[in-house]
């Protein structure tokens, strides 16, 4: 009795094997062999066929990842239930600080591991937070800021008698709000807190000249209690949250958002603090020294010259494992250069970028992470953060020393003020006050044609 074909017929093949050998019930193609045979590859190395019970099996399979190929093949630890315990039982001593297997860790794996996060852009952690938190403080000071101004002078962005260059209020009321101005901070000889200043609500006119009644003595407009006590040493850190303007404020905070931002990935929130705050205080602290006292200063420029050093000195750190390190060096030295040249205009407070990237190299040179392939680079390393530390402490004290306790604080370096503002300049001759002249007497003001935002 003869049988008919299956309507599936195998295909033929004309290498040796029959075509049945080839598929089995399930319709998938493989090659029997022989399990004792030696000569097979993946013998011992096969993987398993995929299978899931259902959706739910697959989703947990397919997030898993796929099983090593090989039985050498690295395991990642992939957490279960038994975590928890694990991490708080006996067996937590003996796994501590292994790796895959419960293998330890050498030394060249965790070098190759710090190299590849290195390359790989990774740092200490993943989100900015500071950097967000400080960029929603800043514009919510600015918002603050306009709408006081609206309230006591009747102008957000002043436009008369002189307009903002920054498109910001005006000197005499950011003064008020909290700027960096010497006079309202210590005694100064030259322009006591008893000199008249345009009131916060005068008006005036087209020549720029006031009435008598329009006049306001210096301690009032700095929110003294008395003309006796200009002790005002908050506005060191104040000045760091006002801006003059739309344009002061936009600028810095882009550069917070990218570099700084940056930084605090690289360095972690808890240094990235400590040095943005200390860039911030260190560059008011050497302006409140060397700067013109007639001029008003503030803005976050010092913190953010702090970013801008730390990124060199990470670079230098890292030098042998960055990618295109001699472009990001140039690059860095032009902005750099390109911000200090600019600080020598009116209008810009350089003391607060000198400083702040002065902090920012020390502070850098402190917390920045580095790369140790040999351990007498280690030791040259934690020699140059110790040599830091000494210097960072050095530069606040004497600075802070030389404020507080001298008669005049520009006197222990009086070709200082020049590293800011050139003589060239008409507001930056004398002390930076322009002269008003009134129905009944003379008086002094802060230059409200250029506002020393940093």
């Amino acid at each position: 009795m003869h049988h008919k074909a299956s309507a599936h017929a195998y295909p033929t093949r004309d290498d040796g094997y029959e075509a049945r050998d080839f598929y089995d019930d399930s319709g998938y193609d493989h090659r029997p062999y022989d399990s004792s045979a030696t000569a097979l590859p993946l013998k011992h190395h096969a993987g398993q066929m995929g299978y899931a019970e259902d959706e739910e099996d697959e989703e947990h399979q397919l997030k898993r990842g796929p099983e090593p190929l090989f039985s050498n093949q690295v395991h990642h630890h992939r957490p279960g239930l038994s975590d928890e315990e694990a991490k708080s039982g006996l067996l937590s001593r003996f796994t501590a600080g292994a790796g895959a297997g419960g293998a330890a860790r050498t030394p060249e794996d965790k070098l190759h591991e710090q190299i590849e996060r290195r390359r790989q852009g990774i740092g200490r952690q993943r989100w900015p937070i500071v950097s967000y938190v400080m960029t929603v403080a800043l514009v919510a000071v600015f918002i603050v800021e306009l709408v006081k101004a609206k309230s006591v002078t009747g102008q957000a962005v002043q436009t008369h008698p002189n307009i903002s260059p920054m498109l910001g209020p005006s000197s005499e009321f950011l003064i008020s709000f909290g700027a960096r101005f010497v006079p309202c901070m210590r005694d100064i000889a030259k322009l006591p807190v008893t000199t008249e200043l345009p009131c916060l609500n005068a008006s005036a006119s087209s020549s720029g000249t006031y009435t008598q009644d329009q006049l306001c003595p210096l301690w009032q407009t700095c929110g003294l209690a008395d003309a006796n006590s200009p002790n005002q040493g908050y506005r060191f850190i104040s000045a760091m949250f006002i801006h003059a303007g739309f344009v002061h404020i936009i600028f810095n905070l882009l550069v917070l958002l990218t570099l700084c931002a940056q930084i605090e990935r690289l360095v972690g929130s808890v240094p990235y603090t400590l040095i943005y705050f200390a860039g911030g205080v260190g560059g008011n602290l050497l302006g409140g020294n060397f700067g013109l006292i007639g001029q008003p200063a503030l803005g976050a420029s010092g913190a953010i010259y702090t970013c801008i050093s730390v990124e060199l000195v990470d670079l230098i750190y890292n030098w042998q494992y960055e990618y295109r390190a001699k472009t990001r060096l140039a690059m860095s030295l032009i902005f750099t250069v390109i911000g200090l040249a600019l600080g020598l205009l009116p209008g810009i407070d350089n003391f607060s970028h000198i400083g702040g990237f002065c902090v920012g190299i020390l502070g850098g040179l402190l917390f920045a992470p580095a790369i140790h392939p040999t351990r007498r680079h280690r030791i040259v390393c934690w020699l140059l953060r110790l040599v830091s530390l000494g210097l960072l402490v050095g530069f606040f004290v004497g600075l802070a020393v030389n404020f507080y306790n001298s008669a005049d604080p520009l006197t222990a370096c009086t070709w200082c003020r020049y590293l800011s503002c050139l003589p060239v300049f008409n507001s930056c001759k004398g002390d930076g006050l322009t002269t008003s002249t009134t129905t009944t007497t003379t008086t002094t003001s802060p230059n409200n044609n250029f506002f020393v935002g940093n």
